[in-house]
């Protein structure tokens, strides 16, 4: 039992650095497209804004979506930050676990 804990940890060692390095380009991503989606964001909602004044609804109903879509894609990239912080938490507790 202790030889197939030894090898099973020897095969996590290499798992745990792929997840870490998911979870660092995922951050760096999310943060990087932030500085795009936050402006773009505020554009479309003023442009959502003004259509909702000169009465344009069709127009407002695409901007709304516009507007949703890019917050879900930032809430998703946290979503998957999230896991793959759970998953390399879970992989170092497997690491220091006594054998």
């Amino acid at each position: 039992m202790v030889v197939i804990r030894i090898i099973f940890k020897i095969l996590a060692v290499p798992l745990f650095l792929i997840v870490g390095l998911a979870e660092l380009i995922f951050k760096l991503l999310t943060n990087l497209s932030s500085y795009v989606i936050g402006p773009l964001m505020f554009f479309i909602i003023g442009c959502d804004i003004w259509c909702l004044f000169v009465q344009k609804w069709s127009q407002v109903l695409l901007l709304t979506g516009m507007a949703g879509a890019c917050f879900l894609v930032l809430f998703a990239a946290a979503f998957v930050i999230v896991l793959l912080e759970e998953a390399r938490e879970g992989i170092t507790g497997f690491l220091h676990s006594r054998l």
